[in-house]
């Protein structure tokens, strides 16, 4: 997450071309680990739906998707805001209990 932000950041500051990348790799691997750690956490997906973990992982999820469409669209200022938005959604969700 820090090489995704600390990358768009920088980027607002001196847009170089080689950010896409790094933007895409980071993103790919924030997924992919954030997928591993849901399935580790939930016994089953009813979860998501019947615990205050899974709500906010849910709301989380919504804010991420957004921080991603606003990267496809190149609204870079926008993706960072949405980025701080993911940052309060998972300082919120390390304060909560896994269901698991």
């Amino acid at each position: 997450m820090g090489l995704w932000v600390g990358g768009l950041a920088a980027f607002l500051v001196s847009p170089s071309g080689g950010f896409g990348r790094v933007a895409a790799w980071s993103a790919s691997l924030l997924i992919a680990s954030g997928a591993a750690l849901a399935l580790l956490h939930f016994a089953n997906p009813l979860q998501t739906m019947t615990t205050a973990y899974g709500g906010v992982l849910m709301v989380k999820l919504v804010v991420v998707a957004a921080a991603l469409w606003l990267a496809w669209r190149g609204r870079r200022r926008s993706e960072l805001g949405a980025l701080a938005g993911v940052l309060v959604a998972a300082a919120v969700l390390v304060s909560l209990p896994p269901p698991r």
